[in-house]
């Protein structure tokens, strides 16, 4: 460790006892290497390997994730870190701990300077935090700011994938169970949705499109129903998020639909957007959050469901994007009839099919109301 501290190499037998350590670690690396392949190509979860692969992470970046990861694993290395640091206090991993750690030359550190910027993934993406040293009365300089793994990212790395806590009571993640043919909504759209995602999502391409998908129709029409279909059609969840209980949080928005996108990656899933009609006005704030919705969407989304009553169109929004709008009329007679049936199955099992034949000449109702 002085050595590695030291700016001048110690010559001699030292030097060649570094080498010694080199080539070890570039054993043990590709025994990690070997051993992580094995386990991908037995379908075996890893996911420190998938959170590099759904963010695009540099090997740089995921050996910084480590070094944050390791006190929450065993707590010498806060020792560890302390003295590296040549301070008791600062057990945490700094800036300036990590580019001494991972940058052999000056030119690395000073290339990898820009993985700490506010703009990197790492910190687009919420996966780390900056800190400055309480014990700093005036603050720390950008090399020594103590690096922070978000908590819901060490939840994530440590194998609990419940979703983040700030987003508690705001988005449910819901598990498909009809198929999309099993649908209650007219033939023509779900064969038209179903060749959609045949076209972008199961037929192999060389790079799949983000989309986007509009639903409109009456309250109860089927919107919720034909995107969960869709979802057990691409055996993913869907995370549901209410715009109109969003919006109630306003301070917190843009950070809030940041953590939604998030959420969605990490559990690979498709978002819903319910209720989209509230930001369908004029007001300047809904413009920023579709703005910001649009931004979001082109850079972490790829496939999300929108839902409200009125028909709508994007003008410069989700552009290089596959939109798609798609109107769910009142359903005719005998998608209302199928409804009744199964309504009636359950709590009146012994109604017979003339009652819903009757119920659905009568009442001009959606599945939902029924």
């Amino acid at each position: 460790m002085d050595w590695l501290l030291s700016e001048n190499p110690l010559p001699g037998s030292e030097v060649s006892e570094i080498d010694e350590v080199h080539r070890y670690l570039e054993q043990v690396q590709n025994q990690i290497k070997g051993r992580v392949e094995a386990s991908l190509e037995q379908l075996v979860f890893l996911p420190l390997v998938q959170l590099a692969h759904t963010f695009g992470l540099s090997p740089f970046e995921i050996q910084t994730i480590v070094i944050c990861l390791a006190p929450e694993l065993q707590r010498k290395y806060d020792r560890l870190y302390a003295y590296l640091q040549d301070d008791i206090t600062r057990k945490k991993p700094s800036i300036d701990l990590v580019l001494t750690l991972l940058c052999p030359t000056l030119a690395d550190r000073w290339q990898a300077r820009a993985y700490f910027s506010a703009s990197a993934p790492l910190f687009q993406s919420d996966i780390l935090q900056t800190i400055d040293d309480p014990q700093s009365s005036s603050g720390s300089s950008d090399l020594g700011q103590f690096l922070q793994l978000d908590r819901r990212i060490v939840n994530y790395l440590l194998g609990n994938n419940e979703i983040d806590g700030r987003l508690t009571n705001l988005v449910t993640v819901q598990f498909p169970g009809l198929r999309l043919d099993q649908v209650l909504v007219e033939t023509a759209t779900k064969t038209a949705l179903s060749r959609l995602l045949q076209r972008y999502f199961l037929s192999p391409t060389d790079e799949q499109p983000k989309v986007v998908m509009y639903f409109s129709g009456p309250q109860g029409v089927g919107k919720h129903e034909l995107a969960l279909g869709a979802c057990q059609r691409l055996n993913c969840p869907l995370l549901y998020l209410d715009l109109e209980l969003l919006l109630a949080r306003e301070a917190e928005v843009e950070t809030l639909l940041r953590l939604v996108f998030r959420e969605g990656l990490l559990l690979q899933a498709a978002l819903y957007l319910d209720h989209l009609n509230a930001l369908l006005g004029n007001e300047p704030k809904a413009k920023a959050i579709l703005k910001a919705l649009s931004k979001m969407m082109a850079k972490y989304g790829w496939l999300m469901f929108q839902a409200g009553e009125k028909p709508w169109h994007p003008r410069g929004l989700f552009e290089e994007m596959v939109f798609q709008a798609i109107a769910l009329p009142l359903p005719d007679v005998p998608l209302r009839e199928s409804a009744w049936k199964q309504a009636l199955e359950s709590s009146c099992p012994n109604a017979g099919d003339s009652w819903a034949r009757q119920l659905a000449h009568q009442f001009r109702l959606t599945p939902g109301q029924i």
